[in-house]
């Protein structure tokens, strides 16, 4: 009896062979009919080989597989859906590269028993590991369950092409840490340091006076130090800031003066960010309760899409966020601040801030009725 005989590659649809092992090579003999009477076999090596060495491995195999089957019957031709098999011989019959357009009767009787059967190894595949997602075309859902006992089985690590996506899907992300004071740096940096790489960015020109900018400058240096990350100093650019808001002086905090500062000091971060080669950045102005959610998340977007970095957003307030940092600053001594930061901010602090409202006439009606001045920032 005469066969047409036809290699066919069956694997995961939509997953590059290279990420996602589970592959076969199927020989199967079509008779004149369009019948497949035999057929064999082959899963394809997961380690080892490259991907072509490994396919054409299987490919000799399942031939083997299927000649002994076949017995003395004869085989008329070779056929094969991939050009890798060309080189591959039976019955000193080289294979002929079928392209998909004009593939006859046989290629396409072979090419359905083979996805049946596959299905049904797919399926069987699916109960010995229950935990892995075997449907999905996604990349990332793929480098995810590598980390998964029995992922050796199912993925080719050592492939180059894997090798890459994983390692920048492990490699931790660098993201820029604005910082605004060194009790919010504290509770921020220890909720980041385990997933990211973090680079801290002192960028403050809203604190008023000098002296203060400074008293919490060295705040934030002493929780750098004790966490050992490292940071950058931005310029006090105060005459800046105060041009920003000006006219806006009496507005209560979290209100129109205290959203131009978050988008001066965010914008400023995005600059930084991009400059400093980092994946991602944010703020600890988001550990704070007198800060607005909100706004951060809008203002640091409206960043994102001017400078193509992303915002990382998140409530760090979250699972006792604030409460953490009050305690490690009492715990190190950390000094804490009692008022928000600008002059125009004072009469809405503590006891020490609203006394020195008092001597610079910068209470809460003086600003209401624009009788005031700014004082000079030494």
């Amino acid at each position: 009896m005469e066969f047409k005989v036809a290699l066919v590659i069956c694997g995961v649809d939509g997953i590059p062979f290279e990420f996602f092992a589970p592959a076969a090579v199927f020989a199967v003999a079509v008779d004149k009919t369009g019948a497949c009477p035999h057929f064999a076999m082959v899963e394809v090596p997961v380690e080892g080989k490259s991907d072509a060495e490994n396919l054409k491995i299987a490919g000799l195999r399942a031939l083997n597989h299927l000649q002994k089957k076949l017995g003395t019957s004869s085989v008329q031709s070779l056929l094969c859906t991939d050009p890798l098999f060309r080189e591959i011989k039976m019955n000193e019959r080289r294979a002929i590269f079928i392209p998909f357009d004009s593939r006859p009767k046989e290629v396409k009787a072979a090419e359905s028993l083979a996805a049946n059967f596959w299905k049904k190894r797919l399926a069987l595949l699916q109960e010995e590991h229950p935990h892995f997602d075997f449907e999905s075309t996604q990349l990332e859902v793929h480098l995810r369950q590598l980390q998964k006992p029995g992922a050796e089985l199912l993925y080719q690590r050592s492939h180059p092409k894997l090798h890459a996506s994983w390692t920048e899907f492990t490699r931790k992300k660098k993201i820029l840490l604005h910082i605004c004071c060194g009790p919010d740096a504290a509770g921020v940096i220890n909720q980041l340091k385990r997933d990211f790489e973090v680079v801290c960015f002192w960028y403050d020109p809203n604190i008023q006076p000098k002296t203060e900018y400074n008293l919490r400058l060295e705040a934030f240096k002493k929780v750098a130090e004790i966490e050992s990350v490292p940071f950058i100093e931005g310029e006090y650019d105060v005459d800046n800031f105060l041009a920003s808001i000006q006219g806006l002086e009496h507005t209560p905090e979290q209100g129109a003066k205290c959203s131009i500062c978050y988008d001066l000091r965010l914008e400023r971060s995005a600059i930084e960010a991009k400059a400093q080669d980092c994946d991602l950045y944010t703020t600890t102005l988001a550990i704070s309760p007198h800060k607005v959610q909100e706004k951060l998340k809008a203002f640091g977007e409206l960043n994102e899409k001017k400078y193509g970095i992303p915002y990382y957003f998140k409530n760090f307030m979250k699972d006792e966020g604030f409460k953490k940092s009050v305690e490690y600053t009492r715990d190190y001594g950390i000094y804490r601040q009692d008022y928000c930061g600008c002059w125009y901010s004072l009469h809405e602090g503590g006891d020490k801030a609203r006394s020195l409202a008092q001597d610079l006439s910068l209470t809460k009606s003086d600003l209401d009725l624009g009788n005031f001045r700014v004082p000079q920032c030494s």
